[in-house]
């Protein structure tokens, strides 16, 4: 695995920062052998596999690197007016020195930069919309220091290697973190979207990249609009040879990538399906799916590709592969089961000789963003009379309440929301010490949204789309066409109409995708439900003895009671039936369980 790191120390001139730079790379090898990281390449900047060594920028005293992926290289060489051959550190060290906060409007493609000027003691971190890349910083003793992956921060001898106790507890309990914080106190993360800058000795954070958050009333072609964005994104993705694979499951998004991927790649593509394990979920149920391999099934058999499905794994693969991801996630997982699906679905594409796996996870943030909570947008955008034809029709699924709820203004909503949570406030039974105390209420940007799109765009910004390295899924990487800002941005000016029908459907997605995947697909209302055989994926006795063994850690035995799981132990879930209407009390445990394998594999 190649992990990429750096620290920038206060040398005046450029040579005597890369001096600094080299003398640091030796440094940190150390935190290589710490991570138990056999064949770990420390380099500056963010996470890549290969290298990327920091360059002089045309200024004469900045150093820029760089990793990622860019869209037209050729176009921003000619407006920055620089060869087309130069290196992604290159060419986007010259892009901030040009545009500064306003790259990120300027430059398309999923990226991580840090551009150091010694003279002037400046250190900008930026990161594009949605990046995949994870890039961390730190004040360390002799300077600012930054790495993609928290851990060689944290474990570097100017921080010292101490949980951040509300970031943990926020993050489990509400999936927000506070102000951007790690579980690591001390190492914060740089938030896709944005430019964390050093200045003087002063941190500052910037935002690059704001879209336009209102819809578009001027006539255009929005479905020819909208599959060509998918298609530009899933083209900039692809390799030039070999296999891809795609996760495929029951769904809009991945049904999408995995079907524009197979019509520009013919031949390439095959899609793999987590399933539940055989036996231990019904299909279905009214509003939800258990098992997606049936749909998933039809699509792939539709597309003409061919279809591999996979599950869990065996109880111990489960806890091996939740070990390793914790060891390398800057946050514990908040879905224990949930390392199950994404170590088998990437063992499966690595089995296939596959270099990369495609995946929709980020669309339904765009590509299929819509449905019922754009009621409210339906109604200022096409008038009382439309609203009431359409709330008629949505009425007899739903009920009025439901209506009436969500046509209400967002701001109404998130307050009823929020009154909601500080009822229901309450610390996991299994938590307690500095993690019980640092959970608290929600606070989330999103609260002062005043439109739907409002709320959509901040949930986006408070989503976290890098979060593992690349070694973590069997050295495939694992891309995901739909968080391309250009795709985001489009959606964000859909016409409300186009996003809500009568029928809770998406019209736009149904109308864009209509010729290339099944009708039964694109007229499905139900929500899927991914591991839902969680109950079968642990085994209760292995659970006792993992916590148990966890508890022997003196941040362990502060932090959870490891006692207060027996009860749960002794009566676990012998049906899917019980496991679902019990299924709040046994996340509890889970999440505990994760929290104690967080804590003994980093700290």
């Amino acid at each position: 695995m190649d992990v990429v790191a750096g620290a920038i120390g206060h040398s005046a001139r450029t040579a005597e920062a890369c001096q600094r730079l080299r003398k640091n790379f030796g440094n940190l090898a150390v935190h290589a052998e710490a991570l138990r990281i056999a064949s770990g390449t420390f380099i500056y900047g963010s996470r890549i596999i290969g290298k990327a060594p920091p360059c002089l920028l045309r200024d004469g005293s900045s150093l820029s690197v760089a990793v990622g992926h860019l869209v037209d290289k050729t176009e921003l060489s000619r407006q920055l007016d620089v060869s087309s051959g130069s290196s992604i550190s290159y060419l986007l060290g010259e892009a901030w020195l040009r545009w500064g906060a306003r790259i990120g409007g300027r430059v398309v493609g999923d990226w991580a930069l840090a551009v150091w000027n010694p003279a002037l003691q400046r250190l900008a971190l930026v990161r594009s919309a949605a990046s995949s890349y994870p890039l961390f910083f730190t004040e360390g003793e002799e300077g600012p220091e930054f790495a993609s992956l928290a851990q060689a921060l944290a474990r570097s001898k100017s921080v010292r290697p101490s949980p951040d106790w509300a970031a943990i507890a926020n993050f489990m309990n509400h999936m927000v973190l506070p102000d951007n914080h790690t579980a690591f106190a001390g190492v914060r993360r740089v938030p896709a979207g944005h430019a964390v800058l050093r200045e003087d000795g002063q941190w500052s954070d910037e935002a690059i990249w704001t879209p336009r958050l209102l819809a578009d009333p001027e006539p255009r072609d929005w479905t020819s609009e909208y599959r060509q964005a998918l298609e530009n994104s899933v083209s900039d993705l692809l390799p030039p040879s070999g296999k891809i694979a795609s996760q495929l499951s029951g769904g809009r998004d991945s049904s999408a990538v995995t079907a524009v991927a197979s019509i520009m790649a013919p031949g390439r593509v095959t899609a793999i399906t987590f399933a539940p394990r055989p036996g231990s979920v019904p299909l279905a149920a009214e509003r939800l799916i258990f098992d997606e391999s049936q749909q998933a099934r039809s699509t792939a058999r539709a597309l003409g590709i061919p279809h591999v499905q996979v599950d869990g794994g065996s109880v111990d693969d489960q806890l091996s592969w939740l070990r390793k991801l914790q060891s390398l996630a800057f946050l514990p997982l908040i879905s224990a089961s949930g390392a199950g699906l994404r170590m088998s679905v990437s063992a499966a594409a690595a089995n296939l000789d596959a270099e990369v796996m495609l995946a929709g996870a980020f669309g339904n943030l765009g590509l299929s963003s819509g449905g019922i909570q754009y009621l409210s947008d339906f109604r200022a955008e096409g008038g009382l009379a439309a609203w009431l034809r359409m709330a008629n029709r949505v009425a007899a699924l739903h009920g009025w309440k439901t209506v009436l709820h969500q046509s209400a203004p967002v701001r109404l909503r998130q307050r009823l929301r929020e009154f909601r949570e500080k009822k229901s406030l309450s610390i996991p039974s299994m938590w307690t010490g500095p993690l019980a105390a640092g959970l608290s209420e929600r606070k989330s940007r999103a609260s002062s949204a005043r439109t739907a799109r409002e709320e959509l765009f901040l949930v986006i910004k408070e989503t976290e789309v890098a979060d593992f390295c690349p070694d973590a899924f069997h050295f495939v990487r694992l891309l995901d066409p739909t968080t391309d800002r250009r795709i985001v941005e489009l959606c964000l000016r859909v016409p409300a109409r186009l996003l809500v029908d009568e029928t809770l459907g998406r019209p736009l997605y149904e109308a864009a995708f209509a010729d290339v995947l099944p009708s039964v697909l694109l007229r499905e209302r139900r929500r899927g439900r991914q591991a839902a055989d969680w109950w079968t994926a642990f085994d209760p006795d292995l659970v006792r003895s993992v916590l148990e063994e966890s508890s022997g850690h003196p941040l362990v035995k502060e932090a959870i009671n490891v006692a207060a799981a027996e009860p749960l132990l002794q009566s676990w879930p012998q049906s899917f039936d019980e496991a679902f209407r019990r299924e709040a009390e046994f996340q509890e445990l889970l999440g505990s369980l994760s929290i104690a394998l967080f804590l003994v594999e980093n700290f």
